[in-house]
């Protein structure tokens, strides 16, 4: 009778911990949220960033070249910054096909007609405290990762006007385009929708 009871008990308990954890998911949505150990730094991230691409139909068919975008927020004992995350990578071997590419110094994103136009700077200058440390882990390993100084408001309107093209250029060269690769998925759990 006992064990019955501590059984029933112990059933009850682990499903509330459950309803408890799936409900604790939900709310989280796609945002993760880690504390870095070395810096004291808490670093927020949506679970995976928005992949664009180009194909360079002169190298490849099938080979891209690629520009993530995920938000990040690092506090840093309650004093927040925000970043957008910007990863550049390529399925192209340009040691053997071209030149390497140039690292960009502008990130355009147009909003309902509306460029939006973001500074980049590498990452590991921008937040020398997590210098060599992974943010975001795309399919194609970024050979750049870069920053750009962003607010909350400009990653919710980025997140709600879900934008089909992003470019990036030099300061004194032409854009590069990129189209989105696969949907779009809102940033609405990171942006606090």
């Amino acid at each position: 009778m006992k064990l019955e009871t501590a059984l029933m008990t112990l059933t009850r308990v682990t499903g509330v911990l459950a309803l408890v954890a799936t409900a604790a998911c939900q709310s989280g949505g796609g945002a993760l949220e880690r504390l870095d150990s070395a810096t004291g730094l808490t670093i927020v991230t949506e679970r995976a960033p928005a992949a664009f691409a180009r194909t360079e139909t002169r190298l490849s068919r099938s080979a891209r070249d690629y520009v993530y975008l995920g938000p990040v927020e690092i506090n840093e004992r309650g004093a927040r910054e925000y970043l957008l995350w910007v990863g550049i990578a390529s399925t192209i071997d340009r040691n053997y096909l071209a030149a390497e590419t140039t690292i960009p110094d502008l990130l355009y994103i147009d909003l309902e007609g509306e460029p939006m136009e973001f500074e980049l700077e590498p990452w590991d200058q921008r937040v020398s405290a997590l210098a060599g440390r992974v943010i975001y882990e795309p399919a194609v390993a970024p050979a750049r990762s870069l920053a750009a100084r962003v607010t909350l408001d400009q990653i919710r309107r980025i997140s709600r006007g879900q934008p089909q093209r992003i470019r990036i250029a030099k300061q004194d060269a032409s854009t590069i385009e990129y189209v989105l690769w696969a949907d779009f998925s809102p940033w609405q759990a990171f942006a606090g929708f």
